[in-house]
C-alpha cells in the first residue's frame, strides 16, 4: 500500500476505521443472539419478564445502525475518491459500503414487524401474549439478527480486501 497506488495514507486510515467500525457492529449484534438471547430465553422467566429484558437488550443495541452508517459513510466517501481517480478499486469500497449500510433496510424490512410486536409487549400495562408467543418472538428475533449481522461483517472484510488488494 503506496502512495503511488492512489491511495492517500487518510483513506487507507479511513478504510481501517470503517471496517473497525462495521465489525463493531457485527460484534455488538453477535453478542446479543449469542450471549444475551439465549440468557433470556433459557432463564425461565415469564414472557412479561422475557419481554423487558429483550426492551433492554434492544435498546442498548440502538447505537448500532448508528455506526454502521458511520461506516458506510466513510466507504463512500473513499469509494467516491477513488472514482475521480479513475482507480478500479472504488467498486469495492462502494460495495463495502453497501453491505455495511444493507443491515439499516434489513431491520426495518424483515426486523421491525417482530420488533414492532416486541415493543408492544413489552410496554403493555397487562400481559397480552403467551410465554409461548413470546418465546417464539424472541427467538424469531434471535435468527433473523444473525442474518443481520452477516452483512456489517461483509462490509468489512470487501473493505479490507479492496484496502490490500
Amino acid at each position: 500500500m503506496s502512495l503511488s497506488s492512489g491511495m492517500t495514507l487518510a483513506a487507507s486510515a479511513s478504510i481501517i476505521a470503517s471496517a473497525a467500525a462495521a465489525a463493531r457492529c457485527t460484534g455488538a449484534m453477535a453478542s446479543f443472539s449469542i450471549c444475551a438471547i439465549p440468557a433470556v430465553l433459557k432463564g425461565g422467566a415469564s414472557s412479561d419478564v422475557m419481554l423487558k429484558q429483550w426492551w433492554t437488550i434492544y435498546h442498548h443495541g440502538k447505537v448500532v445502525p448508528i455506526t454502521a452508517l458511520i461506516a458506510a459513510l466513510s466507504y463512500g466517501a473513499v469509494s467516491y475518491n477513488q472514482h475521480t481517480k479513475t482507480s478500479p478499486r472504488w467498486r469495492g469500497f462502494a460495495l463495502a459500503a453497501a453491505f455495511t449500510v444493507a443491515a439499516i433496510p434489513f431491520t426495518i424490512a424483515f426486523i421491525g414487524p417482530t420488533n414492532s410486536e416486541l415493543s408492544a409487549g413489552a410496554h403493555a400495562e397487562a400481559r397480552t401474549m403467551s410465554d409461548k408467543r413470546v418465546r417464539s418472538l424472541i427467538t424469531k428475533w434471535m435468527n433473523l439478527n444473525y442474518i443481520r449481522l452477516s452483512l456489517p461483517l461483509t462490509g468489512a472484510i470487501v473493505g479490507l480486501w479492496t484496502l490490500l488488494s
